[in-house]
């Protein structure tokens, strides 16, 4: 007879028969099977008859003191046995879940165990390990404890809010949940105008501020906004019209120094001398914002995100001005160094282009144009960008294409196949999301929603400016690795064959059909976005590798290639590269990034960084990055 049990920890517990029956009748509530030879026969009797059958049949074993695993083998037989097919696959898939959620907590608590700061490569060569494969660089309690909240609200959503086959896809990494630790509680970029904002002041979600009164005020508050809705959203905060904004403070400086030197100054004079220190104060607070974001003075949800800067389109004087001084003080900075990259991350700067403002000699502002190229020359940035500022991304699940391919095994016919399941997974994994926000109270958005009335509007749960924000957002299906893609399908990538050219663009293509379908059905913003994101490339890349081995220009490369960008290894001709790839600028919705690799093949001096963006101002192109990926 059966009087102890063998737990997984290797415990030893009374026997309980009642806990056996108590998982039957769980299995039954969900089959709705009913016993065949008493139909009327209440479940909890049918559960306890059938416990007691297996727990006879261990008995017939000789076995006194058996494991939860034997136990739980002889159920689904004794189900199967007894007349209950239904009853025993619902046992079946209960017992894989509760597997799941164990092994999930286990895995959570042995990477907290690696987080744990007693948890050194002298007393823990486990942890040591562990952390070397992670992303735990920095080791300050702040750090710590924003490294344990994220990794819990990560397992805590994988565990019961995703799907079992979301979760199950994110964590082979068949696609990727962007922002997995803010699933359920906000959105993720979100584009932010100060100027209307400075208006009359504002409210930061925590105080009233009052309207800023010159440059340097205007550039700390440009820090305090950007600082509160980084705390409310998960993603990028994009400073949209920049220039426009801090030139309403180059005026109030003019205007309060004017009045200042009048006094004792002639008129002439007077002016020079406010031109000169009205100058010297705009640096001052260019550079002041740029060490603000450089240094990561604010805390974000989400430890990926970044202050992107948009300017370049302004052609008034204090416009220009700042556009100048924001150049001068980013100039100044050295290229981020890779060893320190999370420690010393740069502010985005995105020099916007238009025709008849700042592209050619003419224009009146190609001094600024020629400006932001010296300085894009000497330090990687500023970004160029022909395309309108981005509008608010709300979710992002990027797809693993490469893995689609060598899965696919050069079969097209198969790869579409995966691929559609994994958009269709994808599109409801978005709709879920989308669904979750719906749900979320303006009170969760103090800043966002703190802009339009009084704190009893705030505390409306159906604010329609969080509403309205919602409703102009985008949900974004990305792609990436597209190179890798058609090198495992065909043998070479959009730049080294026509026939894989013409199956990139069908690929893409087919792919911005399925967004454009899902958003006619649903009555929502889908795109389809390049992702750029290089964790998310490297992420793929080394789950493949392990998983496939080294597959020649595929998973030999250390990340995949971003979006549908061309490799930078062999090095393409610029004009080679943008006919090729300014095709897939007009399919995107976004990620319309044109990346040149800055190596020692390819010169990156001002005149040439200038020719390069005016070759590709005509053909579509979104935007335009000088970068070193091919180093």
């Amino acid at each position: 007879m059966i009087t102890r049990v063998i737990k997984r920890d290797g415990r030893e517990v009374v026997f309980n028969i009642e806990k056996i029956a108590s998982a039957i009748h769980k299995a039954l509530d969900a089959s709705t099977e009913t016993n065949i030879k008493d139909p009327a026969q209440p479940r909890s009797q049918t559960s306890m008859e059938l416990a007691t059958v297996v727990a006879e049949q261990i008995d017939q074993t000789g076995q006194r003191c058996p494991s939860i695993e034997q136990i739980q083998d002889t159920v689904e037989q004794v189900l199967m046995e007894s007349g209950f097919p239904e009853t025993a696959k619902r046992y079946i898939l209960y017992r894989s879940q509760r597997t799941r959620v164990r092994e999930m907590k286990t895995h959570l608590m042995q990477t907290f165990h690696a987080m744990n700061p007693l948890s050194t490569p002298e007393t823990d060569p486990a942890a040591a390990g562990r952390l070397k494969t992670g992303s735990l660089t920095s080791r300050t309690a702040s750090d710590l404890l924003e490294n344990y909240g994220q990794t819990g609200a990560c397992s805590y959503n994988l565990l019961y809010v995703l799907s079992p086959e979301l979760s199950q896809a994110h964590q082979n990494l068949d696609l990727f949940v962007h922002h997995l630790e803010t699933y359920a509680l906000t959105f993720a970029d979100f584009p932010l105008d100060l100027r209307p904002l400075f208006a009359g002041g504002f409210c930061s979600g925590l105080a009233s501020i009052r309207q800023p009164s010159d440059i340097r005020s205007y550039a700390a508050l440009a820090g305090v906004a950007a600082a509160s809705i980084r705390q409310e959203i998960s993603g990028h905060v994009y400073l949209v019209h920049f220039d426009r904004a801090m030139a309403d403070g180059v005026r109030a400086t003019q205007q309060r120094l004017l009045a200042r030197y009048s006094n004792w100054l002639a008129p002439q004079q007077a002016r020079a001398l406010v031109q000169e220190d009205t100058a010297l104060a705009t640096y001052q607070a260019m550079d002041a914002i740029l060490n603000q974001f450089k240094t990561q003075s604010f805390q974000s949800l989400s430890g990926n995100s970044q202050t992107c800067i948009l300017f370049g389109l302004e052609t008034d004087p204090e416009g220009r001005m700042v556009t100048e001084k924001l150049l001068d003080a980013a100039g100044k900075v050295p290229p981020e160094d890779p060893v320190h990259a999370q420690q010393n991350r740069q502010p985005r700067l995105i020099f916007r282009l238009a025709a008849g403002v700042n592209l050619q000699p003419q224009d009146p502002n190609y001094d600024l144009f020629q400006r932001a190229c010296r300085c894009c020359a000497q330090t990687g940035q500023p970004e160029f960008a022909f395309a309108d500022p981005p509008m608010t991304n709300l979710a992002t699940v990027t797809i693993n294409l490469p893995r689609c391919a060598i899965l696919a095994r050069n079969d097209l016919n198969l790869f579409y196949h995966r691929l559609e399941h994994l958009l269709s997974l994808a599109i409801n994994a978005l709709l879920e999301r989308y669904k979750i926000m719906q749900s979320l109270g303006a009170g969760s958005f103090p800043f966002l929603c703190g802009q339009s009335g009084t704190a009893e509007d705030l505390d409306r749960a159906d604010a329609g400016v969080l509403a309205s924000h919602l409703a102009k957002g985008s949900l974004a299906i990305g792609l990436t690795g597209l190179a890798e893609t058609l090198v495992s399908l065909v043998g070479r990538h959009h730049g080294q064959s026509r026939e894989a050219e013409r199956l990139g663009l069908e690929l893409v293509r087919m792919m911005q059909q399925v967004c454009s379908d899902a958003s006619d059905q649903h009555g929502l913003s889908f795109q389809l976005l390049a992702d750029c994101d290089p964790l998310v490339a490297k992420a793929f890349a080394a789950s493949d590798r392990r998983t496939y081995g080294q597959i020649a220009g595929v998973t030999s490369h250390q990340a995949y290639t971003p979006g549908f960008s061309l490799p930078c290894r062999p090095v393409i001709k610029n004009l080679d590269r943008i006919r090729l790839e300014s095709p897939y600028h007009q399919l995107v919705d976004a990620g319309r990034v044109l990346r040149i690799c800055r190596s020692s093949e390819t010169a990156t001096t001002p005149d040439s960084i200038a020719t390069f963006v005016q070759q590709a101002s005509g053909s579509g192109v979104g935007q335009m990055i000088f970068d070193s990926l091919g180093e």
